[in-house]
């Protein structure tokens, strides 16, 4: 693995366990199952929009950035828990979006966590070798057959 893969790979692996860690005592809140009472809950904090939502949803992101030989590498992970998701689609929805709606979608979602990760890769991503200097239209390792095999994620419930 390229230098750059090694230091990404590092960013997000450490980085991972410890946001997982950290909000451990946010996460533990999960309920698998939503009652009523929960679903108006959440919806109610979504469309409040405002300091206590940013505060409800912030320990469930994560942004980790490092400097790496070729630039800046950074991650941004969310977990999205079924209440949170409620949460979420309230806060976006505000207008229109009314409580019989987050429970029907509630309930057609299921109880599925989501985890995103997305990468934000230095513009000189990939270089061809370590210490080599980059091609800028070189995007062979972008190509969708190629790209994710230079990333692993690993996801553990304990």
């Amino acid at each position: 693995m390229a230098a750059w893969g090694r230091s990404l790979h590092r960013v997000i692996s450490l980085s991972l366990p410890i946001f997982c860690l950290c909000s451990l005592h946010e996460v533990i809140a999960y309920q698998t199952k939503l009652d009523s009472t929960a679903i108006e809950e959440a919806y109610m904090i979504g469309q409040r929009n405002d300091k206590v939502t940013a505060e409800f949803v912030a320990p469930y992101l994560k942004q980790v950035t490092e400097e790496g030989l070729d630039g800046l590498h950074r991650a941004d992970i969310e977990v999205l828990t079924p209440y949170l998701q409620i949460v979420d689609r309230s806060r976006d929805s505000s207008k229109g979006y009314s409580l019989i709606q987050a429970a029907k979608d509630y309930h057609q979602r299921g109880d599925v966590v989501i985890i995103r990760v997305v990468l934000v890769l230095p513009a000189n991503y990939p270089t061809s070798q370590p210490g080599a200097p980059a091609t800028a239209c070189d995007n062979t390792a972008l190509e969708q057959r190629n790209f994710w095999n230079n990333f692993s994620f690993v996801v553990k419930q304990q």
